[in-house]
């Protein structure tokens, strides 16, 4: 079996904004609205410029804070 290989950021994005959780997190009403807030607190226009640079560190800080506060739940 071959390794699991890490997905981008572009596509954990559009996983973690169907994510209910990730929504109640964001105070998302929609998976629209939870993909709007990602792209602005990451100042990008595109998932796809999540992954690299700035906008990636920003994106796996986010998704680093998701993760902690959904282990508190």
């Amino acid at each position: 079996v071959p390794p699991a290989v890490a997905k981008p950021n572009s596509t954990r994005a559009v996983m973690m904004a169907k994510d209910v959780d990730f929504r109640v997190f964001m105070n998302a009403h929609s998976e629209n609205d939870a993909d709007k807030l990602i792209k602005d607190f990451c100042g990008v226009q595109s998932k796809r410029d999540l992954n690299d640079g700035k906008p990636a560190a920003q994106f796996e800080d986010l998704r680093a804070q998701f993760l902690a506060w959904r282990r508190r739940q």
